[in-house]
């Protein structure tokens, strides 16, 4: 999460403003966009990134679009890739601060929240990340990085 110091857009927008670009992301999409729902800091806005999806991706995010009016979709007219795709998405974000996240990612419930307050509470930190856990589709549990690595090495 990085903080955006235009005064003008932090006073008319959400706090942050998350961008998740997408090609072909039906597989996990709704547990991503879940993840963004499941927030405990609810001052954001999404914003979805179609990539030009050829399968149910264009679906799934016009059904979140129209249950919640946090989120925003853009439809890419020709495929950007994701770094371009990104960059797209954050010439729409307003707001404090600027995050993204990927169609294949969960967010734990407080996670803004805790990134948020870690910003709030540290004026001279301008940028700060989420740890993470492993999922493997093939296991059944959640990995942290240290075990994860065990995981690879074997």
């Amino acid at each position: 999460m990085t903080m955006n110091t235009d005064k003008a857009e932090k006073e008319k927008a959400p706090v942050v403003s998350i961008v998740m670009p997408v090609f072909n992301g039906e597989k996990y999409l709704r547990e991503a966009v879940d993840s963004v729902l499941r927030q405990n800091f609810a001052d954001w806005k999404l914003i979805l990134v179609n990539d030009c999806s050829t399968d149910a991706t264009p679906v799934i995010m016009e059904e979140y679009q129209a249950k919640d009016g946090r989120i925003r979709i853009i439809h890419n007219e020709t495929n950007q890739k994701l770094p371009r795709s990104l960059n797209i998405g954050f010439d729409h974000a307003r707001g404090r601060y600027f995050t993204w996240t990927s169609d294949d990612n969960r967010y734990k419930p407080q996670a803004l929240s805790e990134m948020f307050s870690h910003l709030e509470g540290n004026a001279d930190i301008g940028l700060v990340y989420a740890d993470m856990d492993y999922i493997d589709s093939n296991l059944p549990k959640f990995y942290t990085q240290a075990t994860w690595n065990r995981y690879l090495n074997h």
